[in-house]
């Protein structure tokens, strides 16, 4: 898998949506659970940094 800072603004997105489906999973491991709440921490701090970038630009 790619590393997350290098997919774009949407793929991050609908990563997000792929995790919190798995969620609704009834058998998905405590082990799987872990790394996708990781995953999902470093997806939502990347969006909100580019999604801070982009309004310092649109004030600029």
């Amino acid at each position: 898998m790619e590393k997350n800072n290098q997919k774009s603004f949407e793929e991050k997105v609908k990563r997000l949506e792929e995790i919190s489906q798995k969620f609704d999973q009834e058998d998905i491991k405590l082990e799987e659970m872990v790394a996708l709440v990781k995953e999902a921490q470093t997806l939502e701090k990347e969006l909100l940094n580019e999604l801070e970038e982009a309004k310092k630009q649109l004030n600029n």
